[in-house]
């Protein structure tokens, strides 16, 4: 039993080491691992970079806030249109499952790309966009909103965030989750941006593929 405990210790260390990373702050800018190199903690020395991060804890906070209000289960509850709904975030993302979509190949690299950059802010139980109040900006018409707590002190100093409704008929955009996915490959130094897929005109999305060497197989290649 103990041994076995020990083990999912380990492991539970070495997931959170590769898959929950986020870079520290240098002169309060996010990590740059091409110019900085390797981060100082969690035995980066010994084991190099993790086989993935975040730039910022706020990137993964807005991730665990745009999958808390679209994925919460709304069987059997009802429409909450209070002004303040209070919420807790999900405590981990499996970012690893788009990571591994991603590097499957350059059409799917675009399409986590171009979900991370869009993803608009949709709160499942309302069925209704909402927007991130730009500073100052309070909520006077009393629209449905919600408070998310269990954010990192760098997201908010509370630990919350709130957001109301986007009125899409006054022409209000709801909030895009803004995330940016980047490959880096540690032996040449070299960072790779996908393309993001277009649309023909029926709609489907489509990548252009061009004339040009993978990126993606020269970093998996051995």
């Amino acid at each position: 039993g103990t041994v076995m405990i020990l083990c999912h210790l380990v492991f539970e260390w070495f997931y959170w080491r590769e898959f929950a990373y986020y870079m520290p702050l240098k002169d309060g800018q996010p990590w740059d691992v091409a110019l900085n190199g390797t981060p100082p903690g969690r035995l980066n020395w010994l084991f190099g970079l993790p086989c993935m991060w975040f730039s910022t804890p706020t990137a993964y906070d807005d991730l665990r806030m745009w999958v808390t209000l679209a994925g919460m289960d709304v069987i059997g509850l009802a429409r909450n249109v209070d002004a303040n709904r209070p919420m807790t975030v999900v405590g981990r993302v499996f970012a690893e499952e788009l990571a591994f979509y991603a590097i499957e190949d350059p059409e799917c690299a675009g399409r986590v790309r171009k979900c991370l950059l869009s993803s608009k802010l949709f709160d499942k139980r309302n069925k209704i966009f909402m927007k991130r109040p730009f500073l100052g900006e309070v909520n006077a018409q009393g629209r449905p909103g919600v408070q998310l707590s269990g954010l990192s002190k760098e997201t908010s100093p509370n630990g919350i965030e709130g957001f109301y409704q986007a009125d899409i008929r006054k022409g209000e955009m709801p909030s895009e989750l803004g995330v940016e996915l980047v490959f880096f490959d540690s032996r040449s130094g070299e960072f790779h941006v996908p393309k993001v897929p277009e649309h023909d005109k029926e709609g489907a999305m489509i990548l252009r593929h061009e004339k040009s060497r993978s990126f993606l197989h020269e970093m998996l290649s051995n």
